[in-house]
């Protein structure tokens, strides 16, 4: 049985990692608390009830610290003097509304260490003094007596930094993931009088701005360098002076503010943080980029001559980006648009050209903005892009983006315009498919125009994007690179609509994949080109290895022992060969962990510690990670990666998506012995495919010819009869079910292994979280692959997990 299957263990889990993580770190904590537990499940039938459990458990990870300390002392990673334990940090109130948190390690440093096994199990395990006597093998009144004179002694400490508040460590103690400072001296005493002074002197100022008094304290953390304050994954860790959460503003020191700021930089910016902290607490739904620019604009960190500077110089010549640009665009790149500045603006022009109030009221009711500012939306955007350009662009610039233009006529009522990707190579037949079959909608339907317009594929991930589905000249259709991102934000019509309009319903598409397609209810585009997971095999390997070929219903099990021969029947003098070849990439993993009856991900998308660490997950990663040594290669990719180690005889098998059989089937070298098999399930489990979906058809919801755009997907794209679907399924996989039928692409073997996948599809992740493909998480999952035993796969993936989720919190792009 595995330690986490043990309830008697478990039962004590929380408190003793707590307890290890006061004592070794919240970075060590997991790794030790692991240790521990899989000892104590390792040694259970040695322990003879003659101490409690907890006592027991105690005691191993009283002796695994230590033996953590010794090896870390001798291996000198620490420098002298240095302990390993992390900051600790109280809080003391400087306005009643706002929490200060200061490092006071070195004064819990001054006792000793039972003082401090003292106080770690009364506070931070949330023992009993009658326990502590037991643990520890102490009178139960020396171990009160000792506790009271450690807090009179700590009590001095506090109010030697001026702080009157009574001390109550269960209420104020808080562990920070942050190494001693060694700030504790007067510099540091200056840098809190510094911060406490600047909030005292603007605090009225902002609430008043905001008309809101906070109900919750907010809490600051100084940290000693971006190092400590950002988690790993952060992609701009070493340009940000500082972030928020809920609740909490977190700050560098400004006594080491790094290469990009100054002391003053630091405590002035502090003010645009607490702003922001304090919005998001008025309204936790408000967007980040209103965000951003409440908090410069009342944190004063920039003069408008500033902000002027900065937006021209990147707008002189360059068209400005939507409002809804602002709102969806990813972090990076809302910095390198001037996002902060833009939005800094905006905040501007609606105190300025409105007032007070209407801001008040925006930030409270973010979707009446019509009936606040008596504008709709597109006529809101061009007053703000006018006042943009009057107050803060030079005189003789004319952004096209700033302009206000005329509006154009609304198009002829049969003038249809379709926006499709400028592809190249092999998908070029998109574009003719699309061109050919435009022409067709046009004889059929006399009086209609149909335009294909084209556009380079990485415009359809930016602001060029939205202008052309935005405002008064949107197209109508686009066939597009599918991005959960942008189909979240109201872009496309709801095509479930429509279809109960006409009393007709979707079932002809499969379920799984218009599941994906769905948001909020609402099904934003037909998906056009399924990529499903599928095994790649070649028959001369499994011949010479006598291996009958893989069935319908095969499981990971199988293919890793398949794997084990056909690597040993195919030996080759001077050539590295492996059975097969599994890319580590995030959909692999979840299809195995949803085979499993688990998932990467929690229900509601938000974070992933208890599910990408669960146990469900882990035995399912387990078994692919042990087997990823001399047999099973590991790869990077699941197209060009796969494609290229099976084409070259390097694996017999390979799993890759379902793009790579027309580049196989041409090579003719292997167009006749290349086979498809299904994606296997674990044994016991169920089978599962996390399908890539790379290209969708939406109608635009700023359309006026949305009628006519759902007529030409009907007539031509959903329609079975259609001559294009036979076009189409030569290029692509049909998602059709009637039209699969009609075409009998299911009595080709190849096709219907691929078709039969669509009907075990799960959604991926990065289709439930967006901001998952922001950070490295397939490198990370890349680097895990590493690990042999189940223990270490656990270490890691919480590890992982933790990290992630820390990233997610503290990054507010998505709202």
């Amino acid at each position: 049985m595995n330690w986490h299957e043990n309830d008697l263990l478990m039962e004590h889990y929380v408190r003793i990692k707590r307890y290890i993580a006061y004592r070794a770190g919240i970075d060590q904590a997991e790794d030790l608390t692991q240790q521990v537990f899989l000892k104590a499940n390792q040694s259970l039938n040695s322990f003879q009830n003659k101490s409690s459990v907890y006592t027991w458990l105690y005691s191993i990870a009283s002796n695994t610290i230590m033996n953590e300390a010794r090896k870390a002392y001798h291996a000198k990673e620490l420098p002298s003097g240095q302990e390993t334990n992390f900051s600790r940090f109280i809080t003391t109130d400087f306005t009643k509304e706002v929490d200060f948190k200061i490092d006071l390690g070195t004064s819990l440093n001054k006792l000793d260490q039972i003082d401090q096994e003292i106080l770690t199990l009364r506070y931070i395990a949330d023992y009993s003094f009658r326990d502590i006597a037991k643990l520890l093998k102490m009178n139960e009144v020396t171990i009160k007596n000792r506790m009271y004179r450690c807090l009179g002694k700590m009590k001095n400490d506090l109010e030697d930094w001026h702080i009157s508040a009574p001390f109550n460590p269960k209420q104020y103690i808080n562990m920070v993931n942050m190494l001693e400072s060694g700030q504790s001296g007067p510099e540091f005493q200056k840098v809190t009088d510094d911060f406490t002074a600047i909030l005292r002197k603007n605090f009225r100022r902002i609430t008043s701005s905001l008309n809101f008094t906070p109900h919750t304290k907010i809490a600051y953390e100084i940290y000693p360098d971006q190092e400590s304050m950002l988690p790993e994954a952060h992609p701009s860790k070493k340009t940000i002076s500082g972030t928020f959460g809920q609740n909490i503003v977190k700050i560098i020191s400004p006594l080491n503010p790094g290469p990009h700021f100054d002391y003053h930089d630091i405590v002035r910016h502090s003010l645009a943080l607490y702003s922001r902290v304090l919005t998001r607490q008025l309204n936790p739904q408000i967007p980040s980029f209103l965000l951003h620019g409440v908090g410069e604009y009342l944190g004063q960190v920039w003069s408008r001559e500033q902000v002027r500077s900065r937006v021209t110089s990147i707008y002189l010549q360059r068209q400005l980006p939507s409002i809804k640009y602002l709102r969806a665009v990813d972090s990076l790149k809302f910095l390198g648009i001037r996002g902060r500045e833009l939005s800094y603006t905006l905040i501007d022009f609606i105190v300025t050209r409105y007032s007070w109030d209407a801001l008040h009221r925006l930030l409270r009711d973010l979707g009446n903005l019509e009936a606040i500012f008596e504008r709709t939306p597109s006529q809101f955007e061009a007053e703000w892009k006018q006042f943009l350009m009057e107050q803060y662009m030079d005189n003789d610039c004319y952004s096209s983006g700033a302009v206000i233009v005329p509006e154009q006529r609304i198009p002829n009522e049969g003038t249809l315009t379709i926006l499709i990707p400028a592809y190249e190579g092999v998908q070029k037949t998109r574009i003719s498919t699309f061109i050919k079959y435009a022409q067709a909608f046009e004889s059929a339907n006399h009086g209609t125009k149909v335009t294909i317009s084209t556009m380079p594929i990485p415009d359809f991930y930016g602001a060029e994007f939205l202008e052309r589905i935005s405002g008064s000249h949107a197209v109508d259709l686009v066939f597009w690179p599918y991005d959960t991102l942008f189909s979240r934000q109201g872009l496309f019509v709801d095509l479930l609509h429509l279809y109960k309009e006409d009393g007709i319903t979707h079932d002809d598409l499969y379920k799984p994949l218009t599941d994906m397609m769905t948001e909020d209810g609402k099904l934003t585009g037909i998906p056009m080109s399924p990529q499903p997971l599928a095994v790649f095999f070649n028959r001369d390997w499994f011949n010479r290895a006598n291996l009958p070929e893989p069935t319908e219903d095969w499981t990971w099990e199988q293919f890793f022992a398949m794997s084990v021969h056909l690597k040993a029947a195919n030996t080759a003098r001077g050539k590295k060969i492996y059975g097969s070849a599994v890319p580590i990439i995030l959909d692999v993993f979840e299809s195995l962990a949803q085979s499993n009856g688990g998932s990467m991900l929690s229900p509601d998308n938000s974070y992933l510690t208890g599910y990408l660490d669960s146990r469900l997950v882990i035995e399912a990663l387990t078994l692919l990670l042990q087997n990823s040594q001399d047999v099973v290669k590991k790869v990077p990719s699941a197209t060009s990666t796969v494609l290229r180690e099976i084409s070259s005889g390097n694996v017999g098998m390979c799993v890759g998506r379902i793009g790579n059989y027309p580049f196989l089937s041409r090579n003719p070298e292997l167009k006749e012995r290349i086979g498809v098999a299904p994606l296997p399930r674990l044994d016991n489990g169920v089978r599962a495919n996390a399908v890539w979906i790379p290209a969708v058809l939406s109608i635009v919801a700023a359309s006026k010819q949305q009628q006519l755009a759902w007529k030409f997907i009907k007539d031509i794209v959903l329609n079975p009869e259609s001559e294009f679907q036979y076009d189409w399924s030569k290029q692509e996989t049909l998602t059709s079910r009637s039209s699969i039928h009609k075409l009998k692409l299911n009595d080709e073997p190849v096709w219907k292994v691929f078709i039969d996948e669509l009907n075990h599809a799960v959604k991926p992740v990065i289709y439930r979280n967006p901001k998952i493909k922001m950070i490295d998480t397939e490198d990370r999952l890349y680097r895990l692959a590493s690990p042999s035993s189940e223990a270490e796969v656990q270490r890691e993936l919480s590890r992982s997990a933790s990290l992630i989720d820390k990233w997610f919190d503290e990054t507010n792009w998505y709202q």
